[in-house]
């Protein structure tokens, strides 16, 4: 059995329908943002701001789900849910997981971009 992938690059295509060079400008938004709103995060989670952190995890699922990085929408839409429920310390164990799906999703993205670039 195959792997998940981080994301599919065909339903994003399709739901950009192809645009490429679209997709390519929010691939770039994303891998420049992505790291503050994790910092965004995690300062909001360790100052226990439920509101700032529901609302910070809320655009990171916003970002994540144009990508159709689904194991990331996932886990970022449990963390925005612990937040919003006030349940910050299991949103904060959840904050590791998080950081690896959007580590990966990173690296994806620039895999798709070069790849995009080399054709």
């Amino acid at each position: 059995m195959a792997a998940d992938p981080v994301f599919d690059l065909e339903e994003t295509l399709t739901r950009l329908d192809g645009d490429r060079e679209l997709f390519g400008e929010l691939a770039a938004l994303f891998l420049k943002e992505y790291r503050k709103d994790v910092e965004t995060l995690r300062a909001a989670l360790h100052r226990a701001e439920r509101g700032s952190a529901a609302s910070v995890a809320h655009r990171l699922k916003g970002s994540v789900m144009q990508f159709c990085a689904f194991m990331a929408v996932d886990i970022v839409r449990r963390t925005e849910e612990l937040c919003r429920q006030g349940d910050l310390t299991s949103a904060s164990a959840l904050r590791p997981a998080l950081e690896t799906r959007l580590d990966e999703l990173e690296k994806a993205l620039r895999e798709a971009l070069e790849a995009g670039r080399n054709c």
